[in-house]
C-alpha cells in the first residue's frame, strides 16, 4: 500500500474500521493511489491525483455496537447466519477509528481553501 501525506510519516502498515457494503470500486479512475486494500476490497482507501480528493469504502464513522446491529438487520437479506457470525465475531479487533478520523481532519485541514 501506498501512504498519502495527510496520513502521516508514522501511517501504520493496516488499520481497522468496520465495513458494511456490497458496491465497491471495482477499477479506481486514472491517477488514483490505492492507500488501503484487504483481500475482499482491493480498492479500500484511494487518494485522487485530480483531487485534493479521498475515499475509503469503510465506515469509521460506525462504532462496534451500530455496526453489529446492521449486521443483524441484513440477517438473510442478503447476508446468512454464519455471515452475520463472522461478521460479528471481527468486531472484536481494536478498531482504528480514532486514527482515520485523525487522517480526515488533517486532509481537509491541509487541503482548506479560505477565502
Amino acid at each position: 500500500k501506498a501512504t498519502a501525506p495527510w496520513m502521516g510519516e508514522d501511517a501504520p502498515n493496516a488499520f481497522s474500521i468496520a465495513v458494511s457494503h456490497q458496491d465497491q470500486v471495482v477499477s479506481p479512475p486514472p491517477g488514483a493511489q490505492v492507500i488501503a486494500a484487504n483481500d475482499f476490497t482491493p480498492h479500500g482507501a484511494l487518494s485522487y491525483a485530480q483531487g485534493p480528493a479521498m475515499s475509503f469504502q469503510g465506515h469509521p464513522e460506525f462504532c462496534d455496537g451500530f455496526s453489529a446491529a446492521l449486521y443483524e438487520v441484513r440477517l438473510n437479506n442478503p447476508l446468512s447466519a454464519e455471515e452475520v457470525e463472522a461478521a460479528k465475531a471481527s468486531l472484536t479487533a481494536p478498531e482504528d477509528n480514532d486514527l482515520v478520523g485523525q487522517w480526515m481532519a488533517r486532509f481537509y485541514r491541509d487541503n482548506a481553501r479560505l477565502p
